[in-house]
């Protein structure tokens, strides 16, 4: 086992000279897009799809994209499946041994991202990047004197066919942990590979409950329960008076700022907090920067990572439902507008919408800020409210009235009475409960029409579009309904909106047992 001080020494070491290199790449952004481009293209090009496409012809992006069409994961999925029985030198040089399947957030059904020995290596670069970014921010090497915890999925993997494994991102990425952290790795290997999350859950507490826990990374609402029970098997208030060092917590998934009252009362004491952008086909961006509430992370945004061997694309959210939309590159991209991401990578995805959306906060260095995914928005009416929106409301309607939440979701209100008009039901399960609900949909309502110039116009006057409507969930009912759905812990998340009623009556049903 390496000592920490020689642990800690080499990440600092590490973390200057990564900045330098950052550094480097934020001053040439473009060029650094074209490289990495050419790189995939180079690679690629005597693979079946670089043959389908002529890669070897193509000298610049604009070739790229005249050969190259956007695809979704349907478009992608044939020659993901040439990988998946095997075959070598399809989507990329050799065979891809690894697949993560995603959390199925959009569809409810599970896509298989293929991961290549380089997008690995990658994604050990990208946890090594934020412990760089923290240890620039504060020089805190005491870190490394106690436990890091990943709350992740399951790391048990699926065998398939053709020596190929299936699994959780954080199952696959387990097996790739730098030999000289492995002894600071929490839950170990054992509890990590259980896969019933609410004994994968108990084993966490009962393992670390008297550890020294100085790091935890998850998602926010996997992490509250994760401290509650912590607290409660200790007999004590806060998780600070348990893991009295813990200092860093890396989150990323969902928005956080609904979270956060909630996280920072039941951690007892100031943290860093530091958001990641991590979809299962990559990281895409990370606070690099520390900030004081997350609603200045909002409006600061995460860094986007540029030399991770990504090349992104970004579409109008407003034109994906044309033929040939235009395909923007870090080039020419506007501030403030709503972009669905697309990525070419080097685990052979090719112009690969990954269902997000994002907003560009800044330019030098690029920023931006998760919106919202493609096929989540809300419209009774026309009104076309998206995540940001939603997330934006449920933020100001929290800072100003003083509630808590666990979780929330927004669906479509359609009364019986065919008199009264339509609008939106807001499902909330508080864990403290606002002193004048009336006056927290109005928060609400007010911030939505200051976000959304087609629902204010279906709110004028009440006119087409009926107020928001609360329903208050009883504590663990969204709990019961990612049970319900085989969805708990890992990288499970609550969908914020959606169009239909489907889930709203799910958890209405389960609120009524």
């Amino acid at each position: 086992m390496i000592p920490d001080a020689i642990i800690s020494k080499y990440l600092s070491l590490y973390a200057r000279r990564r900045k330098r290199i950052l550094e480097k790449v934020k001053s040439d952004p473009s060029g650094v897009q074209k490289k990495a481009l050419q790189y995939i293209l180079d690679k690629a090009k005597d693979t079946a799809i670089g043959n389908h496409f002529g890669f070897k012809e193509i000298k610049s992006v604009k070739d790229y994209q005249r050969k190259v069409p956007l695809m979704y994961y349907d478009q992608m999925k044939p020659w993901i499946d040439g990988c998946l029985e095997g075959r070598p030198d399809h989507i990329w040089p050799g065979r891809i041994k690894y697949f993560a399947l995603s959390s199925g957030t959009t569809t409810g059904k599970s896509k298989y991202i293929p991961l290549s020995n380089e997008i690995i290596k990658r994604n050990r670069q990208a946890g090594l990047d934020c412990i760089s970014f923290y240890l620039n921010n504060t020089n805190d090497t005491d870190l490394f004197k106690g436990k890091l915890l990943f709350l992740g999925g399951s790391t048990s993997l699926t065998p398939l066919k053709n020596g190929i494994s299936a699994g959780d991102m954080s199952g696959v990425m387990s097996k790739f942990i730098p030999f000289y952290a492995r002894h600071l790795y929490e839950p170990g290997r054992k509890i990590a590979l259980i896969p019933d999350w609410e004994v994968k859950i108990a084993s966490v507490v009962e393992r670390l409950k008297d550890s020294d826990v100085r790091l935890v990374c998850g998602i926010p609402p996997w992490l509250l329960i994760l401290f509650e029970k912590l607290i409660n098997a200790k007999g004590r208030e806060k998780v600070c008076d348990v893991w009295q060092n813990f200092s860093l917590l890396i989150h990323g998934g969902l928005d956080f700022s609904p979270y956060e009252s909630l996280m920072r009362d039941l951690v007892g004491k100031d943290l860093y907090y530091m958001e990641t952008y991590f979809a299962s086909e990559a990281l895409i961006g990370i606070q690099d920067r520390p900030s004081p509430s997350s609603r200045a992370v909002n409006e600061e945004g995460l860094l986007l990572m540029l030399d991770y061997g990504i090349f992104y694309e970004f579409v109008k959210a407003e034109e994906l439902d044309k033929d040939n939309p235009v395909r923007y590159t870090v080039s020419d991209i506007e501030l403030d507008t709503n972009y669905a991401i697309a990525i070419t990578n080097i685990n052979g995805l090719y112009s690969y919408f990954i269902g997000d959306t994002v907003k560009f906060v800044a330019k030098d260095p690029l920023r931006i800020k998760v919106t919202g995914r493609t096929k989540d928005y809300l419209s009774a009416l026309g009104e076309h409210v998206i995540g940001e929106e939603v997330e934006y409301a449920m933020s100001q309607a929290l800072s100003r009235t003083g509630a808590t939440i666990n979780n929330y979701t927004v669906a479509p209100h359609f009364p019986k009475d065919k008199s009264k008009r339509p609008g939106h039901q807001w499902l909330v399960e508080f864990s403290r409960r606002p002193d004048d609900a009336d006056k927290f949909m109005d928060i609400i309502d007010a911030a939505l029409c200051k976000k959304n110039r087609d629902y204010e116009t279906r709110r004028e006057k009440g006119f087409s579009m009926a107020p928001p409507l609360l329903y208050e969930l009883k504590k663990g009912t969204f709990y019961k309904w990612h049970k319900s759905k085989g969805q708990l812990g890992g990288q499970h998340k609550t969908p914020r909106l959606r169009s239909s009623r489907e889930i709203a009556e799910e958890l209405i049903k389960l609120n009524l047992e």
